[in-house]
Order: structure tokens, then C-alpha cells, then sequence
């Protein structure tokens, strides 16, 4: 069995003549879960455009605590420290895998449009 860091294991059916059997196949895995970050944030930042007007950006961090990433949004371009900066809230591991988001890695996120992190997808069969 393939056991490198890099394999996702997950279950298939083996059709062997009149008994189905469930087996273990090892898969590679472009983004497997050693290219994740451990843990990430949801980071809104409040641009000060002027005196009487501000604008609100969400952005999806790599890093392991909330002052972390609050600090790592500086890099992005456009971000002064002049600017608010919040961490709303703990990235799941479904979302970290969901955006690909890899240590240290600061992206746009638009909370807006993606389910809440409790949120539950399901599919129906076809």
C-alpha cells in the first residue's frame, strides 16, 4: 500500500463475481493534507478610505492564531496598519480544504457567497 504523504486513502467497491467487497485504495492527491494549513481565519479588514468613508474586505489566512493572521494581512497589497483588521472567526478543516488554503497563504474570501462553516451540503444520489 502506497503510504507516502502525499497518498489519500478512501474506500471502493471491488466487483469480484457475485460478492461485492469494500477495499482500500491508495490515490495521489495534488492537494493532500500535508500542503494545508493546520489551521487558517476568516480576517475582515476595514480600509480607511477617508474621513467619513470605509470599505470592508474578507480575507481567508493560513496561520494558527488569530493575532497572526490579523498581522500576516499586512502583506497583502493596499492593507496599511493604519487600516482595522478583525479575525471573525476559526477557519474548519472543510473550509481549508474547500479554498486549498496552504500555510502562511492570504486570500480575498467572500463569506458572502460560501455556506456557513456549520452549514451541512448534501447530495442526493443520482
Amino acid at each position: 500500500m502506497n503510504k507516502s504523504p502525499g497518498a489519500v486513502l478512501f474506500l471502493a467497491r471491488k466487483e469480484d463475481g457475485l460478492a461485492s467487497n469494500l477495499v482500500i485504495v491508495a490515490a495521489s492527491a495534488p492537494y493532500g493534507a500535508h500542503n494545508l494549513a493546520p489551521s487558517g481565519w476568516i480576517v475582515e479588514v476595514v480600509l480607511v478610505v477617508d474621513d467619513r468613508s470605509s470599505d470592508h474586505r474578507s480575507f481567508a489566512v493560513g496561520f494558527e492564531t488569530a493575532e497572526q493572521a490579523e498581522n500576516a494581512v499586512l502583506r497583502y497589497p493596499g492593507i496599511e496598519p493604519a487600516d482595522r483588521r478583525t479575525a471573525l472567526r476559526q477557519l474548519s478543516s472543510w473550509e481549508l480544504w474547500d479554498l486549498k488554503l496552504r500555510p502562511e497563504a492570504i486570500r480575498p474570501y467572500d463569506y458572502h457567497s460560501r455556506p456557513p462553516a456549520n452549514t451541512q451540503v448534501h447530495c442526493e444520489p443520482r
